[in-house]
């Protein structure tokens, strides 16, 4: 598909998982969660992926309410305003809420992540994970320095490909580690 969602940048859907998964869990209400998944269903639909997200949010949905309105919503300590007494338990109103926003908080974090797991090629968001990792000049200036340093040693080959793990996350830079390994 080509949609405006497919075209979007990796690490900004990354980036939006945690923006509204945390903008749901700090919210001290529960309707903001709600919003963020009705805005998801919108954006499902602009991606195409409508019935397959209604699907994926429904199934989990269901199951996720009933039990922590089970366990929330009858027989939470918080609980002081009785909605409903069923006789063994009474459905209290905070113990309700609270329940509400951990599942609307957890629809969110869910359907963000379905969104861009499914509108995402791995090879473009692991591109985008580089891109930002050497797109600063203190990486391009040390990735610039480890590679002269290996060519001036008369080794051709990149110091990544020797498995090293190298500092700071810029590509390229060499490390006494990686100079050893690869003479080794």
């Amino acid at each position: 598909m080509d949609s405006p969602i497919d075209r979007m940048n990796p690490m900004v859907k990354i980036y939006a998982i945690f923006c509204l998964g945390l903008s749901a869990l700090i919210y001290p209400g529960f309707i903001l969660g709600y919003i963020i998944v009705a805005l998801l269903f919108v954006a499902a639909a602009v991606a195409g992926l409508l019935k397959k997200f209604s699907k994926f949010i429904f199934m989990f949905f269901v199951p996720i309410f009933v039990m922590l309105m089970f366990i929330q919503g009858l027989y939470s300590p918080k609980n002081v305003t009785v909605l409903a007494d069923f006789g063994f338990a009474q459905l209290g109103l905070e113990g309700t809420v609270y329940a509400l926003k951990i599942v609307g908080t957890l629809l969110t974090f869910l359907g963000s992540f379905y969104l861009m797991s499914t509108t995402t090629y791995t090879g473009k968001l692991v591109a985008a994970q580089d891109e930002r990792d050497t797109g600063s000049p203190e990486c391009q200036e040390r990735g610039d320095q480890g590679n002269h340093d290996v060519q001036a040693e008369g080794i051709h080959t990149p110091i990544r490909s020797g498995g090293h793990v190298l500092p700071d996350r810029c590509p390229g830079a060499g490390d006494d580690a990686g100079d050893q390994g690869i003479r080794d």
